[in-house]
């Protein structure tokens, strides 16, 4: 056992307590294969203790903490040899062993936490996993987007999404034909942000896991005013969310160790709509969202409806034909009249905080003028817009 000791040793500045744990018989723990996390977590089954409510159903938890992923191993051993040599020396050591057969799992206090143990055990290794319930390592503070855009440069965070702990930044990206999903997994019609896009590559420290990326950011966009609408975890970590208050419409793509973020609202600021105006006489507006088809404006299409009330307001002599269009998913007419109700929604808020009727009139096209390909989810999104034409 002097081999496994000494390997068990080895680990003991990553791993704490998995050093109190003596190895069964001759095993070794894989120093190649052992990794250790800050922070990620294990789903874990087993049956409840008895007497406790539920005895028909399994329990199932994924706890998260301070995580040890390793092989056990000893030559020669069959599985149930090693089954039977693990459960043993988890019980000798004070832990609880959860499961009477095939995956084990085990847990046991240590302090105030619980730490827990899963091993799986396969001819002459045991795949194990040790996590010790903890709170995130780190910390993470944002600040609400202003009012007014920002200024940042390539060698900055954007002002109001700070780089993961420990992260260096390494480039920064812009471009003019980028975009990303920036709605939640499943929903149809995708909304599409960008282009353009700016993006930020970060180098992530040591201890990196992605289940806290997604824990720290969640939580500090959201107390910051963000809607995170989607998240993912696995190999690695994926947060989108969108700031719809406050003058703004930004939607973020946060992935491992990079930033993405699409300023919609920037984009529709009533200068560069007017000069987009003078030179090509029409301009696309994204950033107005409907209800999934209808007419019905979404509370976060306020941004750019305000910046359109804005480019009316500072430019008197200017009308506007207000155009729908949608894409070619559906029936040829009931696209038409979804275009035309769409166009007259906005004209009808535009009324409403005081622009005057005679300066505006409506047009819905279909789906028969594409700008983008209708084969594409990227292309859909581009072809659901709002159009504005000088008249």
């Amino acid at each position: 056992a002097t081999a496994a000791v000494a390997m068990m040793t080895s680990l003991a500045s990553a791993a704490p307590t998995i050093d109190n744990w003596k190895p069964p018989s001759e095993a070794t723990i894989a120093d190649t294969e052992s990794k250790s996390f800050d922070y990620d977590w294990e789903s874990l089954s087993f049956p409840p203790p008895k007497g406790e409510a539920g005895t028909k159903d399994w329990t199932k938890l994924s706890p998260q903490g301070k995580t040890w992923r390793f092989n056990l191993r000893e030559a020669g051993k069959k599985a149930a040899e090693l089954d039977t040599l693990v459960r043993s020396s988890l019980k000798s050591q004070g832990w609880e062993v959860l499961t009477p057969s095939s995956t084990i799992v085990a847990r046991r206090a240590v302090g105030t936490k619980t730490e827990w143990f899963k091993g799986s055990p396969f001819n002459d290794y045991v795949g194990c996993v040790v996590v010790l319930e903890i709170d995130p390592p780190h910390a993470l503070t944002l600040v609400e987007p202003k009012a007014a855009i920002e200024t940042f440069g390539d060698t900055d965070d954007f002002p109001y999404l700070s780089h993961f702990p420990g992260a260096k930044l390494l480039k920064t990206q812009a471009s003019v034909t980028d975009t990303f999903i920036g709605s939640a997994s499943g929903v149809k019609p995708e909304t599409v942000a960008g282009p353009p896009t700016v993006t930020k590559f970060y180098q992530l420290g040591p201890g990196y896991a992605p289940l806290e990326l997604v824990t720290l950011y969640k939580a500090a966009l959201e107390k910051t005013g963000w809607t995170v609408v989607h998240t993912a975890i696995g190999g690695d970590g994926l947060v989108v969310a969108h700031y719809a208050k406050n003058g703004r419409d930004i939607f973020a793509y946060i992935h491992d160790g990079s930033i993405k973020v699409a300023d919609v609202g920037a984009q529709n600021e009533a200068k560069k709509l007017a000069d987009a105006l003078d030179k090509d006489g029409h301009i696309a507006i994204y950033g107005i969202y409907f209800d999934v088809d209808k007419d019905v404006l979404k509370p976060e299409s306020e941004t750019a409806l305000k910046h359109i009330q804005d480019l009316l307001t500072k430019n008197p002599k200017l009308s506007l034909e207000i155009q729908g269009h949608t894409d070619d998913t559906g029936d040829a007419a009931h696209n038409q009249t979804l275009s035309d109700d769409r166009a007259a929604s906005v004209k009808k808020w535009l009324i409403e905080k005081g622009i005057a009727t005679a300066r505006m009139k409506t047009k819905g096209y279909g789906a028969t003028k594409p700008i983008g390909d209708n084969k594409t989810v990227e292309g859909r999104a581009k072809n659901r817009r709002v159009e504005l034409a000088k008249i």
